[in-house]
């Protein structure tokens, strides 16, 4: 038996223990709409320092940032619930059933679309500083900069939620913690590389200009 594989894989379901914990306290401390979105924010942030392997005082780390980034959170999540997310809600609700193929199509892909921006948008929040308007468009951007990429990522949120509905025990200590620990390795992962692109580019025409 490999101890080594055993300890590290048992030190990452501890983790997405405690991000999930975590997240569920922020949530309630946010009386849940507003807690929401610093609680999955500090979550990625703290999920991104552990896959980095810093240092540092979990909790303390998640509530720190939960109580610097509240408003800016929420501004930005906020903003995308009321101007896609209840209009989407609206349309399932009331016109779902009368939609023809072609439509209902076009309706789930939007709706996947949609989720890809967030699942981006959290990760891109935790490593690029933007203006707060200019996070959604970067994201929604970026998913035709890496499509196949961001369906990964879209595809771990479709197994966690499906794990989820068929044990939903799991939702309330383990699940959310691991869709935000991969959803945070995936993008750290595709950030990475298209900087070290970028500097190859520059360093490209930095050769060519000389």
């Amino acid at each position: 038996m490999n101890w080594d594989k055993l300890y590290n894989g048992t030190e990452k379901i501890y983790d997405c223990l405690r991000l999930n914990s975590a997240i569920i306290l922020g949530t309630l401390l946010g009386l849940g709409i507003f807690g929401l979105a610093p609680s999955l924010q500090a979550a990625h942030h703290v999920a991104k320092a552990l896959h980095r392997q810093q240092g540092m005082n979990f909790y303390s780390s998640f509530f720190f940032y939960y109580r610097t980034h509240f408003i800016s959170s929420n501004q930005i999540f906020l903003a995308i619930v009321a101007l896609y997310g209840l209009p989407m809600l609206a349309v399932q609700q009331l016109f779902l059933p009368h939609l023809g193929t072609a439509a209902l199509l076009v309706f789930l892909v939007s709706q996947g679309a949609m989720l890809a921006t967030v699942n981006t948008l959290f990760a891109m929040y935790e490593f690029y500083e933007l203006p707060l308007r200019s996070y959604f468009p970067s994201a929604l951007k970026f998913l035709t900069y890496n499509p196949f990429g961001c369906l990964l990522a879209l595809l771990w949120l479709g197994i966690c939620s499906t794990v989820s509905y068929m044990l939903p025990g799991l939702l309330s200590f383990l699940s959310v913690g691991v869709w935000v620990y991969g959803n945070m390795g995936l993008y750290l992962k595709y950030f990475e590389d298209n900087e070290e692109k970028l500097k190859g580019a520059q360093l490209k025409n930095d050769t060519e200009m000389a």
